[in-house]
């Protein structure tokens, strides 16, 4: 009787806290998104190449300045790539992150609080016949599960000169609203659809349970139990779930924007949920869950018996 009592004090506990959350439904945007325009320099740089970069390369320069200028004439906010450089790093964020990351443009994006980066890599080439071509590939990506929703690729075609900057600029001034059409509906899609994300659950070695352990009030194991709340929790119901005695993995949606107020949606806030959830469940049988890993998209648990 009082584990039965106790799990039900564990349901209300986990719809209680949901409550706090609005994330079903079709989610809407206030506004269209904020914009960061960056360069695209790879994986390993240093804080002083990723500024430099926006300061001493003249193609870089004019490109950063002329995207940046297209996408606020179609009526989009910028986030400033320079700015939030030199913020970060007085803040001290990126030296912190340098010992435990090569990927400093991968974390300078995650905490730029901006909906999309776009990308930017010009190419300059020197053909055989002495003539020169500039192309710019364009990636436009949502910061927090870096998915690609718009990507073109202009060329100035070759020309007898040295004037690699001239080049560049008819080459972004190609940037039609071909690409902005593009930009725009995958990021309605996104918005419709939903953030994908990831959560594993492992069993530490001696865990008392597994994923086929009753914990419900009705008989339900926990594989149940946590397939149910994906259909009550995830964004438009949309998730999955597969299993073994060692681990569970779920795949499903966070939206973008949160209903109630039309702000982005933290997608750490579904981390907390969820684990307060689990921990809801996991109270009758003696056992905790708690995090080993967040990063963006991907979260793990371990269920222990501690």
């Amino acid at each position: 009787m009082k584990r039965i009592f106790a799990t039900i004090c564990g349901a209300i506990a986990c719809c209680s806290l949901f409550a706090q959350y609005n994330t079903q439904g079709g989610g809407s945007q206030a506004a269209n998104p904020t914009v960061m325009v960056m360069p695209d320099l790879g994986s390993t740089m240093t804080p002083e190449k990723l500024e430099a970069a926006a300061q001493d390369n003249e193609v870089v320069v004019m490109c950063l300045a002329k995207i940046k200028e297209i996408f606020t004439s179609h009526d989009y906010p910028i986030k400033d790539y320079v700015a939030t450089l030199r913020q970060l790093r007085t803040e001290g964020m990126l030296s912190r992150e340098q010992g435990a990351s090569s990927d400093l443009a991968k974390m300078l994006v995650e905490n730029s609080s901006t909906d999309v980066v776009v990308y930017f890599k010009p190419m300059v080439q020197r053909h055989s016949d002495g003539s020169l071509e500039v192309s710019v590939a364009i990636d436009a990506q949502e910061t927090k599960v870096a998915q690609t929703f718009a990507t073109k690729s202009y060329s100035s075609g070759k020309f007898n000169t040295t004037d690699s900057v001239r080049l560049a600029t008819r080459v972004v001034g190609m940037i039609s609203n071909n690409f902005f059409d593009e930009f725009a509906n995958g990021f309605a899609n996104m918005v419709s659809e939903g953030r994908l994300l990831r959560v594993k659950i492992d069993f530490a070695q001696g865990c008392d349970i597994d994923a086929y352990t009753e914990v419900g009030t009705n008989g339900n194991d926990l594989e149940t139990e946590l397939r149910d709340w994906i259909e009550q929790n995830a964004f438009n119901s949309n998730g999955d779930l597969k299993s073994s005695e060692q681990y569970i993995n779920m795949e499903f949606r966070v939206p973008v924007y949160d209903q109630s107020t039309g702000r982005p949606f933290q997608i750490g806030r579904m981390r907390s949920i969820l684990l307060k959830s689990l921990n809801a469940m996991l109270q009758p049988v003696g056992v905790k869950a708690k995090t080993v890993k967040s990063d963006g998209q991907i979260v793990n648990f371990v269920i222990t018996n501690e």
